[in-house]
């Protein structure tokens, strides 16, 4: 049960300090373009923000990683279902920022890995994708507004 408090704690943003935390600390990174964005600057940031907000008493804190999958999150779901249209396999990764391809990855061990198996996990790194792009279109927004 504590990884899938984990995971909604970070997959699905309920922790809110950790989430506008990580998007403060990654947000200049992440508005370039996907090639250059630095991968390891991103696990950087991530660890520092998990320090130092309230996830630092998290047990399973240790098992999130942060990742750029340069492919955007239609052609994602596209690959998991086997059902991929012409139209969105011909898209370049060069018209994606970061904001667009940045995915959390949760790793979870055996007898866990059972249940949450990578297909598993893929899902939940979509439902990601898209919270977390529809929670920076906020932020915009309230930039905007103020």
């Amino acid at each position: 049960m504590g990884h899938l408090i984990s995971i909604k704690k970070y997959l699905l943003l309920h922790q809110g300090d950790f989430i506008s935390q990580l998007m403060d600390a990654c947000e200049e990174e992440l508005n370039k373009n996907v090639d250059k964005v630095l991968p390891v600057k991103l696990e950087n940031l991530l660890g520092l923000t998990l320090r130092l907000s309230s996830a630092k008493n998290d047990p399973y804190k240790d098992q999130l990683h942060c990742d750029i999958l340069p492919i955007n999150l239609v052609t994602q779901m596209g690959k998991i279902t086997h059902k991929l249209d012409e139209y969105w396999t011909s898209e370049s990764k060069i018209e994606l920022t970061g904001i667009e391809c940045f995915i959390l990855k949760f790793e979870v061990k055996w007898p866990v890995s059972l249940v949450l198996n990578q297909f598993a996990i893929s899902k939940y790194q979509m439902l990601f994708r898209q919270l977390f792009y529809c929670k920076h279109v906020e932020r915009q927004l309230c930039i905007f507004i103020l």
